[in-house]
């Protein structure tokens, strides 16, 4: 299995520093208006949010326009995810016997196939068409958009579906679709929605695509819930006075802070680059899972950047939101200021994450005497493994626990307390946080000793209490101090902690 994975790896890395290149060229040229990688990560981080948290209900008013209620693209969505629950299902029943080590991950990608099916469906459901000011802007979803002044459109014809002589459906290059049901659909499966009307445009006006392909068109075709009002609205509206840009992707504020977040990434790239040598020489991880050094490398960063990625953009999103009505949040979602202030604080938590692990070394001590156990797990191969574990834990442990985790519990309870934040609810965040991450070291646990009530209550109080400080710290001064104590108390507990004991 090993070399199935390496050769997929391989396949993968090939297609994507194609396609990479691909995009490089198209970006030069012209014809794609934004870096298309980053285009990529924020359709996805879009089609998380809208899958996960826009399910509420949907703007109206006279100047909003939808386009799915009469689409058939309803019916080939539930029909799309039905499909991938039975092939998920499936698949996982028949690449379980025979590929037990790699089932998860055709598994994990069907999962990811239906929430993608599911944001994109409430992308559509949330991107009307507007006019605003004399001004149209035509949204699909993620997938084109085009904004133009009502004074550009020349008339209003009906349309229909075109075929050939041979009955095959005719594309034209030059349309816009205001539809619902995906274009890439229509093309391979022959059917969609028919048009109700079209719009015919004075001149070629600029539209966006996918990964921010720049393309021109001199008419959209309608697919709309209500066509005859927004033609009466668009009419309307090329008799009032346009004061603004017209014509242009305007810049909208972006979802979130796309350095912090990249930053982050980066940080737990490194982190996870430091732990695989710290996994193969105290676990021999790589020897379990049949991988060579460089392949289990490969797959552990792969497995924390997917990891990491996903929780750190929801996180930074729910801050976002946080923020808006308790400004104290804002800071967390903001790059710091590394100045004198700045410094001072990290040496102060540096030893305070010191001081969290000669607290956690005492209490260990103390309750491993009556459970009858020694503590020989603390105990590192050598010092500079152990710093590397340290750090690594420190970064996506933080990352994950206390930015995702303390972040989702506060939005669930805020939502549940009608928007209001307490202190009670702050602290019932890092408390639950803190025994979620007292309980993941389970595992570690179990390897070593034999579970008892008694050793789980302990691994609870001695995890929970780093899990409470490190709680504090990101809540009230940023990831980064979470991080540096984290990584302090690793180090004390780790790398000190058996000159100490051992």
């Amino acid at each position: 299995m090993s070399r199935d994975l390496m050769i997929s790896l391989i396949i993968f890395a090939v297609l994507l520093e194609a396609a990479l290149i691909a995009w490089v060229v198209l970006h030069k040229q012209g014809k794609l208006q934004e870096n298309p990688l980053l285009v990529m990560v924020k359709k996805e981080g879009l089609i998380l949010y809208h899958a996960f948290f826009k399910w509420g209900k949907r703007k109206q008013g006279p100047n909003y326009f939808y386009y799915h209620k009469n689409s058939a693209y309803f019916w080939f969505f539930l029909a799309l995810v039905h499909e991938q629950v039975l092939e998920m299902f499936f698949f996982h029943y028949y690449l379980k016997i025979l590929y037990p080590d790699t089932v998860w991950i055709m598994t994990g990608l069907h999962i990811y196939s239906v929430i993608y099916l599911i944001g994109d469906y409430q992308m559509v459901r949330h991107s009307p068409v507007t006019i605003q000011n004399g001004v149209i802007s035509m949204k699909i979803g993620t997938r084109r958009e085009l904004t133009f002044s009502a004074k550009d459109i020349d008339t209003f014809e009906s349309s229909g579906l075109e075929y050939t002589a041979k009955g095959g459906l005719i594309h034209p290059k030059s349309a816009f679709h205001v539809s619902a049901f995906p274009r890439a659909l229509t093309r391979v499966f022959g059917v969609g929605d028919a048009p109700t009307h079209k719009v015919i445009f004075k001149k070629p006006l600029k539209a966006k695509g996918y990964f921010g392909r720049i393309f021109y068109v001199n008419e959209a075709y309608l697919y709309l819930d209500e066509p005859e009002r927004f033609i009466e609205a668009a009419s309307a509206a090329s008799e009032e006075v346009v004061e603004e840009k017209v014509n242009v992707l305007e810049k909208k504020a972006p979802l979130i802070n796309w350095k912090l977040y990249f930053g982050i990434m980066f940080l737990n790239f490194v982190g996870a680059l430091a732990i695989s040598p710290y996994a193969m020489e105290r676990e021999q991880l790589h020897i379990t899972m049949g991988l060579s050094p460089l392949s289990f490398t490969a797959f552990y960063v792969f497995q924390v950047i997917v990891e990491t990625g996903i929780m750190v953009f929801l996180a930074l999103l729910i801050i976002k939101k946080l923020a808006a009505s308790h400004h104290p949040f804002k800071k967390l979602i903001e790059i710091p200021e590394f100045n004198k202030r700045w410094r001072i604080r990290v040496v102060k938590t540096a030893g305070l994450g010191m001081a969290t692990g000669l607290l956690i070394i005492l209490v260990s001590l103390i309750v491993s005497r009556p459970l009858g156990i020694d503590q020989s797990s603390i105990n590192e191969p050598v010092w500079w493994l152990g710093t590397m574990g340290a750090a690594r834990a420190a970064i996506n442990e933080e990352s994950i626990f206390r930015m995702f985790l303390i972040s989702f519990v506060l939005l669930v309870l805020t939502r549940l307390g009608k928007g209001k934040l307490t202190r009670w609810k702050t602290s019932f965040a890092i408390v639950f946080s803190a025994l979620v991450f007292g309980a993941m070291h389970f595992s570690l646990a179990a390897s070593h000793f034999d579970m008892t009530l008694g050793l789980f209550l302990s691994m609870l109080l001695i995890n929970g209490i780093g899990g409470i400080v490190f709680g504090v710290l990101f809540l009230w001064i940023g990831l980064e101090f979470a991080i540096i104590a984290h990584f302090s108390a690793n180090v004390v507990i780790h790398v000190v902690g058996p000159l100490l004991v051992m």
